[in-house]
């Protein structure tokens, strides 16, 4: 007990220099935090595809809206062996993607436009979409689904609003949800709709989904090898990895957090240098009428840790407050919603301890090695 109070009163005595330190630590936090979050919610995006996924597109698209798969070829990449069948029937999507604004309801506010899917019989269960209100389109008409992130974006889009389409209005039959996967920022509508809208008959991309996750690659290879299909596959999860940047972000995020641990883990030794510095004769003092060097070594290791998790603690609270402000961030035809995830929060704390252990060990170990001889001198 005597240990805490002792480390208390140290800290209250340098509230300044304490002061600078746990504010340096805290923007650390709020920083690493924040970079995590955002990794999180784009890996949210990938991680809710199911293994089994696989698109094809065309051999030069880099996106689902870029491409322009020949029909020749959509119709050949359902009926490879691997893929699986449902009532004799193989479970594949053909799709048409554009974009399409919705209007906000804020004078002078530009809001990018959003994903417009041109959905099969079959997408709702290959993408494992759940609709949550309303209905599905109904067949051959111009009726859509939207996502729910969509839906929470743009609160007047409700079920029953007309989008007014080339092709003629169409009214919103229903919501649904994928899992906080990417679906949730698109709106969709039967194939033939779009194709009736946009004035055109084509396919963007055909999603097969495998017998098992251990032919994926099998057919992958089989479409990627062909002379005959001018088509590129990949599992969906590493599609939209590549899309939206996965690894380059982790490379960013890790760079980040050891520039910035090294940064915090400096500002911290330093603090506690400085203090034991100042603070020698006192230690001395102590170890004088019996104070072990030992505990005194852990008093100034207990004062850095304080430091860091204080520290840690308003940095995890700031990048709270900042990631809600946040919400939507467009990353291509993407809009990112970063959400404040636990795990990033609990790392933040982790990294802000950490930092203040690493910060406190060289100082404490030199306490723990005085002269008082020298010292008292």
């Amino acid at each position: 007990m005597l240990l805490w109070l002792y480390a208390y009163r140290s800290l209250l005595a340098r509230i300044r220099a304490n002061a600078v330190t746990m504010l340096s630590v805290s923007i650390f936090i709020a920083g690493a935090t924040i970079g995590l979050s955002y990794y999180l919610s784009l890996r949210s995006v990938v991680v809710s595809v199911p293994d089994e996924n696989i698109v094809v597109v065309s051999k030069s698209a880099v996106t689902e809206g870029d491409s322009k798969l020949a029909l020749e070829s959509a119709r050949k990449v359902v009926l490879l062996d691997g893929v699986k069948k449902l009532d004799n029937t193989p479970v594949a999507a053909r799709e048409l993607v554009s974009r399409v604004f919705v209007a906000s309801q804020t004078v002078g506010q530009y809001e990018p436009p959003s994903r417009l899917r041109g959905i099969d019989d079959r997408s709702v269960l290959i993408h494992h979409v759940k609709i949550v209100e309303g209905a599905p389109p109904k067949p051959n008409s111009l009726e859509l689904l939207i996502g729910r992130r969509v839906a929470q974006h743009y609160p007047h889009v409700k079920i029953g609003y007309e989008f007014p389409m080339p092709g003629g209005p169409s009214r919103v039959a229903g919501i649904f949800t994928a899992d906080g996967g990417a679906f949730e920022d698109e709106i969709w509508t039967p194939r033939a709709a779009l194709e009736i809208h946009l004035n055109q008959k084509r396919t963007s991309s055909v999603t097969l989904v495998a017998e098992n996750a251990g032919r994926v690659g099998e057919i992958i290879d089989k479409i990627n090898g062909s002379k005959e299909l001018d088509a590129r596959a990949a599992s969906v999860a590493e599609f939209r990895a590549n899309l939206l940047g996965l690894a380059s972000v982790a490379r960013t995020v890790l760079l980040l957090l050891v520039m910035l641990s090294v940064v915090a883990i400096f500002t911290i030794a330093t603090t506690m240098s400085s203090a034991v510095a100042t603070r020698v004769p006192e230690l001395a003092a102590l170890v004088a009428i019996g104070v072990r060097r030992r505990s005194l070594g852990w008093t100034i290791f207990l004062e850095s840790a304080l430091l860091g998790l204080v520290g840690a603690i308003v940095g995890v609270i700031a990048s709270a407050i900042v990631i809600s402000q946040l919400g939507y961030i467009p990353i291509g035809s993407n809009p990112i919603d970063i959400v404040n995830s636990p795990i990033a929060l609990t790392i933040g704390l982790a990294l802000g301890l950490l930092a203040g252990i690493v910060g406190g060990s060289a100082p404490a170990f030199r306490v723990r090695r005085l002269n008082v001889l020298t010292a008292l001198r």
